[in-house]
Formats: structure tokens, sequence, C-alpha cells
């Protein structure tokens, strides 16, 4: 799947291992990268559900973006790149999402 990221800030940490330890530490920036690993490696977004992460759609204000846990309290949020394919009837068609963007690494909760 295609990944990029909201802003080059966020993208510039994401990508620096040693960027992440400093601002999540060692075991949080080891996680961030198999996550963002995972979102690189699947054909589409339905493909993450069986992934490691609990990879799942978000409700509420987050409507329309999933998100994965990336060590408590910490998640990957992540919304689809537009355009974006709509079920019939309504709703977001996840199958046909292949494209992504990063929006933050973030404790929401």
């Amino acid at each position: 799947m295609e990944v990029t990221f909201a802003d080059k800030k966020l993208e510039t940490v994401a990508l620096s291992h040693s960027k992440l330890v400093r601002k999540f530490g060692a075991k949080s920036a080891r996680l961030i990268r198999m996550r963002l690993l995972s979102l690189e490696n699947v054909q589409n977004v339905e493909e993450l559900k069986i992934l490691p992460g609990r990879w799942h759609e978000l409700t509420g204000t987050r409507a329309g973006s999933w998100a994965a846990d990336v060590g408590h309290p910490l998640r990957i949020v992540i919304r689809p790149t537009p355009p974006i394919p709509a079920k019939v009837g309504g709703g977001i068609n996840w199958i046909e999402i292949v494209r992504v963007t990063v929006i933050e690494i973030v404790d929401y909760h």
C-alpha cells in the first residue's frame, strides 16, 4: 500500500529510528517501525485487521480513520488518501483503499 504522512515533521520523525527513540522510547520506536512496515506490505486497509497491532476503524470524532496500538497508550492513526471509494448505501469501502496518510502518532485517550 502507498503510505504518505500528514506533514514533513511527522515523516521525518517516523522515518528516523533515532528520532523515534528520542521521542517515544526504544520499545515504542520498534513497534512504530513494525506498524509502518505492515502498512507498506499490505494491498489494502482491510488486510490490516489480521496483523499485529489491533488495527481497527475509529468512530466518533475520528470516524473515517483507522488506528493501531503501538503500546499503551500510543496509537498510529491513518486516514485514506483521496479519492475515497464509497460502499453502495454509504460508508467507506475499505477493501478498495490502497493509499493512506499517517495522520499522527499519539495518545488520544
